[in-house]
């Protein structure tokens, strides 16, 4: 028999536990790993013995029938008096293993290897499957920090290969790219289903240059009849490159040092990337919405594109759905949604060749903001 569609179960060990007073699952596509906390009274309704839960239990969170989040139970908190007796559950997917936990030892060298391979290697250890599709060449050079957890690592590979890293509902490790699939509804506001948007335009994140400095590699300038080298042998050649943020009126310029070697093409890329990132972080959006569910009975997820149309607020665009927090309590069944523009969640750029000046594309123009435009310098 079909659950209701607002109904959250936990179910431990083939058992399904609900009657629950309070609940909050949260997903998203810049979390290393899905959460939850659900709140209530020590014995569930229709049950004539009391549930226990043990720490460190596998678990899984539905949602009606959908699958919502698999993963372990971390936290058991127990409030009793004479009469009565509460409980909230905290956990996370199965993927916080691999946020809590340094990667094996033999993981310090994984050059050769492209970032899917490098992901399951580091992964398969902490029983966790790794999805992804086209993630790139191999690296040249990649090994592990010192102290860097297993999920770090993973996620800093993935930035130079513009792949985003997540969770998805059964607990996989999943590299992906930005989604280009829509959503079924509109957020609109005003409107009933509409229960709060709120907005944060921060200029304090933006600026109005931004300069790449690189270090292009040695350049060997002279030697001596014995082989040594001379006195200018190992001067630096340095690459630039610089973006434009012209939304940005006063001067406000910032330069940025790359971490490794890079041509001037790679340094053009990643001053543009800097540009639309921080544009794109600085503008946030919040909608609070009554039900979990669209109008066509799928869920709110993360990585979906959705219209917004808010004219008090000047906004007319399709924005990216960064983190989805399901909710239950007093207020009632609430879905809250994190938005932004697209480009807030580009990855880094590889060093690769790009486009050299142009103009990056304006998303914003009906909020009345400028363009970022590109140049550069070797």
């Amino acid at each position: 028999m079909p659950l209701p569609d607002h109904e959250l179960s936990l179910i431990v060990d083939g058992k399904r536990f609900g009657g629950w007073l309070d609940v909050r699952v949260t997903r998203g596509i810049e979390r290393a790993s899905a959460d939850f906390a659900i709140k209530a009274t020590q014995r569930w309704p229709g049950q004539d013995e009391r549930f226990e839960v043990p720490e460190g239990s596998k678990c899984e969170i539905r949602i009606g029938d959908d699958l919502v989040m698999t993963g372990y139970v971390d936290v058991i908190d127990i409030d009793r008096d004479q009469d009565n007796a509460a409980i909230e559950i905290a956990g996370r997917s199965k993927t916080c293993d691999l946020v809590d936990c340094s990667p094996p030892f033999d993981m310090t060298e994984l050059a050769g290897l492209d970032l899917a391979a490098v992901a399951r290697r580091v992964a398969k250890p902490f029983g966790v499957e790794v999805v992804a599709k086209d993630t790139g060449p191999v690296f040249a050079v990649a090994a592990a920090h010192h102290g860097e957890t297993a999920w770090k690592l993973i996620e800093r590979l993935a930035r130079q290969r513009q792949i985003l890293v997540m969770d998805d509902e059964q607990g996989r490790l999943v590299l992906a790219r930005l989604a280009t699939e829509r959503s079924t509804d509109e957020i609109v506001h005003p409107s009933d289903a509409l229960k709060k948007l709120k907005t944060r335009r921060d200029a304090s994140k933006r600026f109005s240059e931004y300069v790449v400095k690189a270090q292009a590699g040695r350049r060997w300038l002279g030697g001596t009849s014995d082989g040594s080298q001379g006195d200018v042998a190992s001067a630096l050649a340095h690459v630039e490159g610089a973006a434009h943020d012209t939304g940005v009126t006063r001067y406000r310029p910032k330069t940025v040092l790359s971490e490794g070697a890079a041509k001037k093409e790679g340094a053009m890329a990643r001053a543009e990337w800097e540009a639309r990132r921080n544009k794109g972080q600085a503008l946030g959006f919040t909608a609070l919405r009554v039900g979990w569910r669209q109008s066509d009975k799928k869920l709110w997820v993360p990585n979906l594109l959705v219209p917004c149309k808010a004219p008090l607020m000047k906004l007319e665009a399709e924005l990216a759905l960064s983190e989805v927090t399901y909710r239950k309590g007093a207020e009632g069944t609430l879905c809250e949604m994190s938005l932004a523009p697209p480009d807030a969640f580009t990855p880094e750029p590889p060093e690769a060749p790009a486009q050299a000046g142009g103009d990056v594309g304006n998303r914003w123009a009906r909020a009345g903001d400028g363009q970022v435009g590109g140049g550069g310098q070797g």
